[in-house]
């Protein structure tokens, strides 16, 4: 997997809008995990967990939004 920048944008569906996000990419405890902010506000942070499947560590985004986001981050890879 190569290396992504500390900061990027990507376009998701939140809440079945299509949206522009900023990602910022940060080191948490178990593992690197992406914080995403919409408009400058903080909506969600994501994280990969050991078998590959996403996991919302914080935030409220409805199961496709969670996945629409995280689909969009692994395609900036």
């Amino acid at each position: 997997m190569e290396q992504l920048p500390k900061r990027f944008k990507i376009e998701a569906n939140v809440d079945h809008l299509p949206e522009e996000l900023e990602v910022q990419k940060e080191q948490g405890p178990q593992g690197p995990q992406f914080v995403c902010y919409l408009d400058g506000r903080h909506i969600t942070t994501l994280r990969q967990d050991d078998y590959g499947s996403w996991e919302q560590v914080t935030g409220d985004l409805d199961p496709v939004s969670v996945h629409s986001v995280s689909q969009a981050i692994e395609e900036t890879d």
